[in-house]
């Protein structure tokens, strides 16, 4: 009996683990900057702002002096699902993410640098906790990650820039699920509340090469290189016979 209860409560920290790397690409967010939104993220050959250097680093030495930019995206999502299982509704639907951007080019040198500090991921899904998906999906998952980029361009000639960046992410993760302790564990008792909570860190790196024929057209050449970072944390319940257990 003891082997069965554990291997059920295992077994439904395991469906939150899950669910986390399930959902983890619904946050991703939309591209930094009203440009680059209006164009669908389509924002690499013409790029005469800061935010060059996240769209296209090699865009940087077209800047003559330093300049900053701040962007900020402010979402509103909202579902509500109805089906003869149940009913649920999201809550919390405005999100504010920020983005900045600062180029610094080299006076009396073809070069430049610049500084993003992004959220390409900083959204997050809350329903009722009582919903039609209470013991299926978490009721809260967030999903914060904050990249800071650092790039350097040089101008080759009047055709030809090159650039190279790093991109040193830093991620918060935190997920709530109720957890139905009589099924999972077969004795009657009252739901409980599984929670998880982490952070991670990893980076990257990219690389861009702008060429610029004779004729008024631009050629970007973009590259970047993964990145993979792993999230550590507690994984708390509340809701068990004792009145709380902590693993991790």
């Amino acid at each position: 009996m003891k082997k069965s209860k554990s291997s059920g409560i295992l077994a439904g920290l395991a469906l939150i683990c899950a669910g986390s790397c399930a959902l983890a690409n619904g946050f991703r967010n939309p591209p930094a900057g009203a440009e680059a939104l209006a164009r669908g993220g389509a924002k690499i050959a013409q790029v005469d702002d800061p935010s060059a250097v996240e769209h296209n680093p090699a865009a940087m030495t077209e800047l003559k002096k330093p300049e900053a930019m701040a962007a900020l995206t402010v979402i509103n999502t909202h579902t509500d699902f109805d089906s003869p299982m149940g009913s649920a509704s999201t809550r919390d639907s405005w999100k504010y993410l920020p983005n900045l951007f600062a180029v610094l080019p080299f006076e009396n040198h073809p070069m430049a640098f610049g500084l993003g500090v992004t959220t390409p991921f900083g959204q997050s899904t809350v329903w009722n906790k009582d919903g039609a998906f209470r013991y299926t999906a978490p009721y809260s998952a967030e999903l914060t990650v904050i990249n800071v980029n650092p790039a350097l361009a040089v101008k080759l000639n009047d055709q030809f820039s090159v650039a190279a960046g790093l991109d040193v992410f830093m991620s918060r993760l935190d997920i709530k699920q109720v957890m139905p302790w009589s099924m999972l564990t077969g004795v009657r008792m009252p739901d409980g509340t599984a929670h998880l909570e982490g952070d991670g860190a990893g980076v990257g790196a990219n690389a861009a090469v702008m060429i610029i024929p004779p004729r008024p057209r631009r050629l970007p050449l973009l590259s970047g290189l993964p990145s993979r970072w792993t999230t550590r944390g507690p994984v708390s319940s509340t809701g068990f016979p004792q009145a709380h257990r902590r693993w991790g």
